[in-house]
């Protein structure tokens, strides 16, 4: 399966935010579909991931740092 973002309007053409998954994965991360597949068969579908918190600094508050779950890191 291909999921792709499409917070960015240019992201199916421009292949941003693009993953490859298995099908078996797929069906763990995303819901139904949203709707009827399009002229070049895509489908929308409702991610359904684990609940988070979130935090948010004022400017000067830190420093952060940050570890995503397949390991990358990234601080303040």
């Amino acid at each position: 399966m291909v999921a792709t973002d499409l917070c960015r309007p240019d992201s199916v053409e421009q292949g941003y935010n693009t993953y490859l998954l298995k099908a078996a994965t797929f069906k763990t991360r995303y819901g139904e579909a949203l709707n009827e597949p399009d002229a070049a068969g895509r489908r929308q579908y409702r991610p359904v991931g684990k609940k988070m918190l979130f935090a948010v600094l004022q400017p000067g508050e830190g420093p952060w740092s940050f570890a995503a779950p397949w390991g990358d890191t990234d601080s303040d």
